[in-house]
């Protein structure tokens, strides 16, 4: 059994995608596991006062569904250290046990004083994994969010720490994916200074794209929805880059009290794919346009077309801060990277992020069967929206061939080893007035897809904007679909379909006419 990480619909169907609103599938815990909500918070408390492997646990610091941190002692060099034990629930999953293995990995790659140090990893008496690390004494970075924003300049200086530890994070071939105020601690120093640290690696990846990496993620999104890159909540394997996106939805907050987009996760995910990058200016009064050219550029929905290292970030932080400073203008290196604000730009191309089509294993194509080609087909990883009333009653019955204000049609086939899906576009699609889009999906050994309905999304190009609905099955025919929608201006339109058994998502680029 699976679960919709949006809606909570719980399926057997065995694609990537909810069949009822779109959202990505995951597994639910085996039924012997306590649920994390009934989990005790502290449910290792006997631990208190036990050694092993010359440390010995002192006190709790907190726990959780996870397991729980301790504070302990290090015999040996008489320092305090943190002690991380999972639950026996935890120890006993595969793939949660692998996940604490890979946290001690990743964290223990990594050399930098922004980067929590890792001092060893044993076993328990009781068969369970521990991990003992450096022991931080500051708070989340959250907590220093509580008054509000903070100035530009100090905001800068913690983004700059953060990027510091981030080059030596990916120097170790090590991505952190799930960068957030709660996982940085701050503290200020002597002197006054603030100073972090990174921690928790838990969903950390090493050399990404390896199987292991793969397999341990490929049920769902990772990460979380405020700070998650649009390639993370399309399902695609993040490299670095997308830390550096996080960094800049963290920047962002810092400076204007709130994150880049609110809502509900599944909204959130949505507003990180399409929609516009918000001006920390236009949201809070006097952030100054250094820092505004700095987020845009961090938040790019492209990996491409951010900042390619934490390297490059430091040097573009340290040209911002001296230019508020009075210091300077920015180097040759932040003037050929310089993005400007939306509202200067003159383009008006739209800010929707599309992934590119991936290397085919198979071959993968669209033939056009006839009229002109103005549809386009790629490959999507995820898409989510709140779906909209749809008119399900006998959309997919309606005969094709019966008398209609249609002129003409297209057809186009899509292949790609595991699906094969023809759309039937009817012309002319004229802004205003009602098309109707057929769809006919058969799976690999040529049955047709037997479901309820397909989830479509669609995105208005000029509003930035997406609606959901649904092409319900013929009553008539197996494995045929149809909606109607109107397409209320001209332009092209991107029309998105969830075969839920599947695991592409295929995106139609349509041209509607005025």
């Amino acid at each position: 059994m699976r679960a919709c990480v949006a809606c909570a619909t719980k399926t057997d169907d065995t694609g990537r995608f909810c069949p009822v609103c779109g959202a990505v599938l995951v597994d639910e815990p085996r039924p012997d596991a306590p649920a994390p909500s009934e989990l005790p918070p502290v449910p290792d408390a006997s631990l208190i006062g036990t050694s092993f492997d010359g440390f010995t646990i002192e006190a709790m610091i907190g726990g959780g569904a996870f397991g729980t941190v301790f504070r302990g002692r290090q015999a040996g060099l008489d320092r305090q250290v943190a002690i991380k034990v999972p639950t026996h629930e935890i120890a006993a999953d595969p793939v949660m046990a692998r996940r604490f293995a890979r946290e001690c990995r990743s964290a223990a790659r990594i050399t930098h004083p922004g980067v929590v140090a890792i001092y060893a990893v044993g076993e328990l008496g009781d068969g369970r994994p521990y991990l003992a690390m450096q022991l931080i004494d500051g708070e989340p970075l959250d907590k220093i969010l509580e008054n509000g924003p903070i100035p530009a300049v100090r905001a800068l200086r913690i983004a700059r720490n953060v990027a510091s530890a981030l080059s030596e994070t990916h120097a170790a071939d090590v991505v952190h994916r799930d960068l957030k105020p709660s996982n940085i601690m701050w503290r200020c120093d002597r002197n006054g200074d603030d100073r972090i640290t990174l921690v928790d690696f838990g969903i950390a990846i090493a050399n990404p794209g390896n199987a292991e990496a793969t397999r341990l993620t490929a049920n769902g999104v990772i990460g979380t929805p405020h700070y998650m890159s649009p390639e993370q909540a399309h399902g695609e394997m993040p490299d670095h880059r997308a830390d550096l996106y996080a960094l800049g939805c963290i920047l962002f907050e810092l400076v204007t009290g709130k994150p880049p987009f609110d809502g509900s996760g599944f909204e959130v995910l949505l507003a990180h794919l399409g929609r516009p990058i918000p001006i920390p200016s236009e949201v809070h009064d006097g952030v100054p346009e250094p820092v505004d050219r700095l987020v845009i550029h961090l938040l790019s929905k492209r990996p491409d077309d951010r900042p390619q290292s934490a390297d490059e970030v430091v040097t573009l932080i340290d040209d911002a801060i001296a230019q508020l400073e009075g210091r300077g203008g920015p180097s040759h290196s932040a003037m050929k990277t310089r993005h400007t604000p939306r509202a200067k730009r003159k383009s008006g191309a739209p800010t929707t992020y599309e992934r590119p089509v991936p290397a085919p294993h198979r071959s993968r194509r669209w033939l056009a069967l006839g009229g002109f080609a103005a549809v386009a087909i790629a490959v999507a990883g995820f898409a989510a929206v709140k779906l909209s009333d749809a008119d399900d009653t006998a959309n997919a019955d309606e005969d094709a061939t019966a008398p209609s204000p249609f002129t003409g049609r297209r057809e186009f086939i899509y292949d790609d080893g595991e699906m094969t899906t023809r759309a039937t576009i009817y012309d002319p699609i004229v802004a205003g007035k009602r098309a109707r889009t057929q769809l006919e999906v058969w799976n690999a050994i040529g049955a047709p897809l037997d479901v309820s309905h397909l989830v479509i999304t669609i995105e208005d190009p000029l509003r930035n904007t997406a609606t959901g609905t649904t092409a319900p099955r013929s009553k008539r025919s197996a494995g045929r679909f149809a909606f109607w929608h109107v397409f209320e201006t001209p332009g092209r339109y991107k029309v998105r379909v969830f075969p839920p058994e599947a695991t592409s998502v295929f995106t139609i680029d349509i041209d509607v006419e005025p």
